[in-house]
């Protein structure tokens, strides 16, 4: 085998799994943050962290025996990589194991558009894309356990493009959708310097991760179609995989700061029910400390419940006798007590 070819093949693999590797490390450093920031989070995000925990090592530990059969237990043997030799099963199946990720991760994010927006056509156009591309995914595992062979590569990648092409387009979609429910968010509630700050900060993590998979996706396909014959798709494939898995914990580890910024100046019920809208996006706890504010203070009336909603708390028929107090495994931040006025 010449030297070019190796280059293309396993070489461009390797660099794929070092890179993974890379990548891998991250994610698991987010996990122990996660885990030091968020002990008493709710049970459904632990399972979720450890589902996608499973999957993703998993899916390096797929890779890992993929390179060894080709680089140590085939390394005299450079016909392995001949196009009638036959693809090695672990190279098929973290294709299918990183559609999972991809599908699991996605389907979170589309819950939070859900739960903000709630748009049944957008939401559900989400949902159909992400089946859809899940759906290809499997088919493409089938097909390539049917022709296993490296030659019949190039003949399945118009159904690899179908599948990729529906990832990026659910990561740019989005993207796009938080983007915009967050830009209608912050016209609305200008007027709260601290959310303008959080959806900002939002804005910016919803493009950086969604664009950055979209691209991951595009280029995937673009190498795939034009060089089937080649691993460097299946290199690209492998680090795409690993950022799913770190767009979630970053989703997760971000609520912190968002939580720490709100609460500071959480001096109305207006701006409750602002950030309680925001929590939609963020998965922040502030529907429990809005709660908690309503039983700490007497509302005397239903007019007077009606306008502290919308007023400041100082201007609302409330008596703040006693101070208002945060539990801090709300936030997973210490809270210090807020002074009000009467």
């Amino acid at each position: 085998m010449s030297e070019p070819a190796v280059f293309l093949t396993l070489g461009a693999a390797f660099i794929g799994f070092a890179v993974s590797c890379l990548l891998l490390g991250i994610f698991i450093s987010q996990i122990i943050q996660y885990l030091s920031r968020y002990p008493k989070d709710k049970l459904i995000n632990k399972v979720l962290v450890a589902m996608i925990l499973l999957l993703e090592l998993g899916h390096q530990g797929l890779i890992s025996h993929a390179l060894f059969y080709y680089n140590i237990s085939n390394f005299a043997r450079p016909t392995v990589l001949s196009p009638s030799e036959t693809v090695i099963w672990s190279i098929i199946v973290q294709q299918t194991v990183g559609s999972i990720t991809g599908f699991i991760v996605k389907m979170c994010f589309a819950v939070r558009v859900w739960r903000f927006s709630q748009d049944i056509i957008v939401s559900g156009i989400l949902v159909v894309l992400n089946f859809t591309e899940l759906a290809l995914s499997i088919a493409y595992t089938f097909k390539s356990f049917q022709f296993d062979r490296l030659e019949a590569l190039p003949n399945l990648k118009s159904l690899a493009s179908f599948a990729l092409g529906c990832g990026a387009l659910t990561d740019w979609l989005l993207a796009a959708s938080l983007c915009f429910y967050l830009h209608r968010l912050r016209i609305r509630e200008n007027k709260h310097i601290i959310v303008h700050n959080i959806i900002t900060t939002l804005s910016i993590y919803a493009l950086s991760t969604g664009f950055i998979t979209s691209a991951f996706g595009i280029a995937t396909i673009i190498c795939y179609h034009f060089m089937p014959a080649n691993f460097i798709f299946i290199a690209i494939y492998f680090v795409l995989t690993k950022l799913y898995g770190i767009s979630l914990l970053a989703a997760l580890n971000t609520r912190r700061e968002t939580e720490g910024g709100s609460v500071s100046t959480f001096q109305n019920n207006s701006l409750a029910q602002t950030l309680e809208n925001v929590d939609s996006l963020t998965s922040l706890p502030l529907r429990s400390t809005r709660r908690n504010l309503h039983s700490r203070n007497h509302i005397t009336s239903s007019s007077s419940r009606a306008s502290s909603i919308r007023a400041p708390l100082r201007h609302a028929d409330i008596n703040f006798s006693s101070r208002i107090h945060l539990d801090e495994h709300d936030f997973g931040l210490p809270i210090p007590e807020l002074e009000t006025d009467n």
